[in-house]
């Protein structure tokens, strides 16, 4: 990786053979979604529901709070939300993307050539 500035070439910032990255990736449960997933599942505490002592784990806390949220938060805050909820059921909803030439008029492809081969050769 070279490093500009003021439009001139400074040089490498590494030597030939050397790692711009020389720990690499995170080994096991060092990303972030890896702390996530363990911490999601610890119990922190246990509450006291209708009378009885009820144990919850993060996850199941943060999901009671996300509906909460969604239910009766803040429009925008609501909004987004309900947003992460059904993304995470349902997936993220596929985008259609329009593609078209000039003025919306049909893309026109020109300058190539089709050969077909004979299954013989």
């Amino acid at each position: 990786m070279s490093d500009v500035k003021d439009g001139k070439n400074r040089g490498h910032r590494w030597k030939k053979g050397e790692s711009g990255n020389p720990k690499g990736r995170p080994r096991n449960g060092q990303t972030m979604t890896e702390l996530l997933k363990a911490v999601a599942g610890v119990v922190p505490d246990t509450i006291t529901k209708g009378g009885k002592q009820e144990t919850r784990a993060y996850r199941e806390i943060a999901s009671q709070r996300m509906w909460q949220i969604a239910c009766f938060g803040q429009p925008g805050e609501a909004i987004k939300a309900y947003c992460a909820i059904r993304d995470s059921l349902e997936g993220k909803p596929k985008e259609a993307i329009e593609v078209s030439g000039k003025g919306g008029q049909p893309i026109q492809i020109t300058g190539f050539e089709i050969r077909v081969r004979n299954a013989d050769s």
